[in-house]
């Protein structure tokens, strides 16, 4: 047999049946959904968008967590070329519930004003382990903010 005179092409079979087929591309393409991985164990998670939209609008309004900054102030100490906007996204904690998951905040900010501040902090903290509310719901806020600031001094 003429190993070099078989077709290099491969026919590539799908593992779904046509009915799965349809359904996965129903649900890709309805916008009033999303489908994100889950926090853990690799799971998929299909989500109700407007759901998911209010728990990140919940999360950036608790001033507990986070406080708006001065735009003048940012843009005085961060010094980056052509930076580019952070992207926020949660991984829904379906081990936390199941049918409304608390989600947990990833911010995406590659080439974006706050690397170089994240590298800068980064350096300080490489050593250490801090647990955060997002991760750690049971640490108060507070103490871990505290801590933090005692291991940095």
């Amino acid at each position: 047999m003429d190993l070099c005179a078989q077709s290099k092409e491969k026919t590539l079979s799908s593992n779904l049946l046509e009915s799965e087929r349809k359904a996965l591309a129903e649900l890709t393409n309805d916008e009033d959904i999303v489908i994100p991985h889950a926090n853990k164990g690799g799971a998929i998670v299909v989500q109700d968008k407007t759901a998911c939209i209010q728990e990140i609008e919940q999360q950036l309004t608790d001033r507990d967590l986070y406080t708006p900054l001065n735009s003048e102030l940012i843009l005085k100490s961060v010094v980056h070329d052509n930076p580019v906007t952070s992207v926020l996204y949660t991984l829904p904690k379906i081990d936390k519930d199941l049918l409304r998951p608390p989600a947990r905040p990833i911010v995406s900010g590659n080439g974006s004003l706050t690397e170089p501040i994240s590298q800068y902090v980064a350096s300080y903290i490489k050593d250490l382990y801090i647990d955060m509310s997002s991760l750690h719901p049971s640490i108060p806020h507070k103490n871990g903010l505290d801590t933090m600031y005692y291991f940095l001094n």
